[in-house]
């Protein structure tokens, strides 16, 4: 069985259109939210975030002011992954167990904090689909990275997921994905492809649609869409 799992990052307003849009198709996915973004983009408040809040979305961490932890001391990585988790709990009013690197930057000594702190971890390793807790290592970025990323990426994870590629003049990066999500779903048992993304990349992009599309597509093949690790 091939389990199908949605994250999206950053916390962006255009959240809300995720919000819409899963709702509308009873999708489960998380949302990972830091306070503030140093780099510039507007990230939803505390209220907006309680009204993102539902059955279907649940909220996960994303530091608080959305820093690459491999810039920063082990001490600064503490506190700015403790205050961001506190942040949110804050809102939520419950224990805040996942979390999301930003920029999927990690190394040692970011693990050894985060460990201490949730149940998962997620990066943005794509092309996997095997998960060992609490590192996640997602399968797909929803945003148009090409065909030639899925091939490096792959060849990079040493994934398994390589064989389900058309290896054709697939110019359709989504359609590559689909054709990939069929494939495993006829080969593949007790396996997690997880999809992630940023809302605004969406919006900026004009993505909706097309994710929209996906969404039928998987419906339509009886693909299982599975809550956050619970």
């Amino acid at each position: 069985m091939v389990r199908i799992i949605y994250s999206w990052d950053d916390g962006s307003p255009d959240d809300f259109k995720i919000k819409d849009l899963f709702e509308k198709y009873d999708i489960p996915c998380i949302l990972f939210i830091p306070a503030e973004n140093i780099e510039g983009r507007k990230v939803v408040n505390r209220q907006e975030i309680r009204l993102l809040k539902s059955e279907l979305l649940s909220i996960g961490s994303h530091t608080l002011h959305h820093i690459y932890l491999t810039n920063m001391e082990k001490g600064q990585i503490e506190k700015e992954v403790l205050d961001g988790k506190k942040y949110i709990e804050d809102i939520i009013s419950e224990q805040n167990v996942h979390f999301c690197l930003p920029g999927g930057k990690y190394n040692s000594d970011v693990l050894h904090v985060c460990r201490k702190y949730f149940k998962t971890i997620r990066t943005a390793d794509t092309m996997n689909a095997v998960t060992s807790l609490p590192l996640i290592r997602p399968t797909f970025h929803y945003y148009n990275r090409g065909i030639k990323s899925l091939i490096y990426n792959g060849l990079k994870q040493k994934s398994s997921l390589l064989r389900y590629l058309s290896w054709a003049d697939a110019s359709d990066y989504f359609a590559e994905i689909e054709h990939v999500l069929i494939k495993a779903s006829q080969s593949m048992r007790n396996y997690d492809i997880h999809i992630w993304g940023h809302s605004w990349e969406i919006e900026e992009f004009d993505l909706w649609g097309r994710l929209e599309k996906s969404i039928v597509f998987m419906k339509e093949r009886g693909f299982i869409f599975q809550q956050y690790y619970e």
